[in-house]
């Protein structure tokens, strides 16, 4: 577990620098800079070319983690690997981009009444698509040469950064709309092109692929694993995707705007369990290849443990100054429609990172076809609440309907994994942290509000993080985090304190 949390340390201080940025981006730059019809055409073009990227891949993603160990080799070259990362993705590129134009009326159609700024701006989503599907894949090969910060840097930093600088260029007016969106678009042919360097840096550029190394078993392996992603995909992309354009087709892109607002601020709570994804997958993949369930379920318990530990803490840091922030940031009038959103969607994350593990485990394990039961039933769940709850209660009924359908699918996949593989996530320890969790949010409810916003959300955020940080320590329910904080206060003056020099 060394590197898998050494790694995951890393990344997750990139990310969480990336959030702040993030956050100072979508709470404050773009809610000045830009109107909410606006923030919500970048999210529409983002979320479309991603659907692209997606399917473009050809499974590419996933199958890069559970096939790269066996063609893996001492001198770098790993029979040629790195050559079909680059020609496989142009080729489903080319054709996932076709099919995309040809639906052109079909698409026209959907959005043409509340969201036509969309339509004016739909072959920019092709370039778009392209950067977002090769940065995929360079990032996961990456991570199976167990370097996952940079290319979150590139990610979470760089890219953020450049569209703070790009939002402030067009609110000055030095910018058009069809300029505005073609740079949104470049800053992304950018963070490629410095991935790009980033594996010619880190690994052997051997272009030269070794045919006779696939044999006919491997290549039926790959084939039949890929072909399962590529369907998977579509399910997934659903979930992810479809509230977006629901929105957008039924409401319109203003809307959107105050939707992603509320969801970015909402997402941060599963942030630092994708970079324990990115680093901890391969070495699922290899302990299920070995057979070796006592090591996966010993990852399956800690790194869920720890997750719940974090989201709970990321999601009172969020909520006890919420009404706050929408004081605070610009146009925070319009915005606050977004704050039940916030809720609905933290719940549904907090959910999901405490047992969203289980995904793993069953994507590299024998049963993996089963995924596809499971992604296409929370794909029809997720359209069937979203129709119901949208035009019912507009982007709140969104909202639930997310955190609906991803209660269920965590619950029925969670215990599928228990029946067929007799692994599962839960413990004492995490009922504590719940328990913890709801009494620091109650005692947030019945503090008293002070006028000053500024004041009374730096108050609220310390008296509820101490309760919460002070509770999970003396309690000992995560050696990881008691150990992690001992660490980083055994230089400080605060070791002096003989509390942090007992053993656990």
């Amino acid at each position: 577990m060394g590197i898998i949390i050494r790694q995951s340390i890393k990344g997750s201080i990139v990310t969480y620098v990336g959030a702040f940025l993030g956050f100072i981006t979508t709470a404050f730059v773009s809610t000045y800079f830009l109107t909410s019809e606006q923030i919500g055409l970048t999210r529409v073009l983002f979320d479309a070319a991603f659907l692209v990227s997606v399917f473009a891949q050809l499974g590419l993603s996933s199958s890069i983690i559970k096939f790269f160990p066996q063609f893996k080799t001492e001198d770098g070259r790993n029979h040629g690997f790195l050559f079909y990362l680059f020609i496989l993705p142009f080729i489903g590129f080319i054709i996932v981009g076709l099919l995309y134009v040809l639906l052109q009326p079909q698409i026209y159609s959907y959005f043409s009444t509340n969201s036509a700024l969309f339509v004016k701006f739909f072959y920019w989503v092709v370039p778009l698509a392209l950067f977002l599907t090769y940065m995929a894949v360079f990032e996961n090969y990456a991570s199976v040469l167990s370097r996952i910060v940079v290319p979150k840097i590139i990610r979470e930093v760089v890219v953020r950064v450049l569209t703070i600088i790009l939002f402030i260029a067009f609110f000055v007016g030095q910018l058009s709309l069809n300029m505005f969106v073609g740079l949104f678009i470049f800053i992304y042919g950018i963070a490629l092109l410095l991935n790009l360097i980033y594996i010619f840096k880190i690994s052997t550029i051997y272009l030269k692929p070794d045919f006779l190394f696939i044999t006919p078993v491997l290549k039926r392996q790959i084939v039949n694993y890929s072909l399962f992603i590529i369907v998977a995909s579509i399910g997934t992309s659903i979930v992810v995707k479809i509230d977006t354009f629901m929105i957008s087709a039924a409401l319109g892109l203003k809307y959107v705007g105050i939707y992603s607002v509320a969801f970015f601020m909402a997402n941060i709570i599963e942030m630092p369990s994708r970079s324990v994804a990115a680093i901890i997958s391969p070495f699922v993949s290899e302990a299920i290849n070995d057979n070796n369930w006592e090591k996966v379920n010993d990852m399956y318990k800690r790194v869920c443990l720890n997750q719940l530990l974090i989201g709970c803490f990321l999601f009172i840091v969020l909520w006890v100054g919420v009404d706050d922030i929408f004081k605070i940031i610009p146009n925070g009038s319009t915005y606050v429609q977004g704050k039940y959103v916030i809720l609905f969607i933290g719940i549904s994350k907090l959910f999901d990172v405490a047992t969203g593990f289980n995904a793993i485990i069953l994507i590299f394990s024998r049963y993996y076809y089963y995924m596809l039961f499971f992604i296409f039933f929370l794909s029809g769940l997720t359209i069937a609440t979203n129709l119901l709850l949208i035009p019912i209660l507009g982007i709140n009924g969104s909202a639930i309907a997310t955190a609906i359908s991803i209660l269920l699918y965590n619950v029925i996949l969670t215990f599928f994994i228990w029946w067929k593989l007799k692994s599962q996530p839960f413990s004492f320890s995490m009922l504590k942290i719940v328990v913890i969790f709801v009494f620091t949010l109650g005692v947030n409810y019945f503090l008293f509000n002070i006028a000053n916003p500024f004041i009374d959300g730096i108050l609220r955020l310390m008296i509820s993080v101490l309760i919460y940080g002070v509770t999970i320590f003396f309690l000992k329910i995560s050696p990881e985090f008691n150990e992690l904080l001992k660490a980083s206060t055994k230089s400080g003056a605060i070791s002096k304190l003989h509390i942090f020099n007992k053993k656990s």
